[in-house]
């Protein structure tokens, strides 16, 4: 169950894109961004790792857990791809970071 949320993102990070640099954004910025959507991605697994535990416990309602984890997976995706991007943008304007 873990894994169809966790190979997609890393699929999405490690995917090359075609996005266009934001010449406005300062390392700073770019630096904060990538940040907050690794903070995002990082609370996104640690969930998918709790319903995959609770997964696995006798009397589970698995039914209930499995919406949880498709809703959870949408979000998952969403976050892959900010993450993406944020790391490509802080690699474009700061490439030493």
């Amino acid at each position: 169950m873990l894994r169809r949320l966790i190979i997609p993102c890393v699929t999405a990070l490690l995917a090359v894109t075609t996005a266009t640099s934001r010449a406005d954004l300062s390392p700073a910025a770019a630096r904060a961004e990538f940040e907050a959507a690794s903070a995002e991605m990082k609370r996104i697994v640690g969930q998918a790792a709790i319903l995959d535990a609770k997964w696995h416990q006798p009397g589970a309602d698995r039914p209930a857990l499995e919406k949880k984890f498709e809703a959870l997976e949408v979000e998952g995706r969403t976050a892959g791809r900010r993450l993406e991007t944020a790391a490509l943008e802080l690699v474009k304007v700061s490439p030493k970071d």
